[in-house]
């Protein structure tokens, strides 16, 4: 495998899970180690599809899309 580094963990039908026990109650069995450094409140980002034409924006979030489409 490949090292993974994140800063917050989306969960399909759930959201981002924020609390660090309930990331390793679900990951626990697929990741080597968990560095609990506490609750990190998530800001998700502007995701832009560019392989589509016209660019689709997946889901807006932190920083704008002026200027950018």
């Amino acid at each position: 495998g490949e090292p993974i580094v994140s800063t917050s963990v989306y969960m399909e039908g759930k959201g981002y899970l924020e609390e660090p026990s309930e990331i390793n109650e679900h990951y626990r069995n697929d990741v080597s180690i968990i560095v609990d450094d506490g609750i990190i409140r998530v800001d998700p980002s502007t995701v832009i599809d560019f392989t589509a034409e016209p660019p689709d924006i997946v889901r807006v979030g932190k920083g704008g899309i002026k200027g950018i489409l």
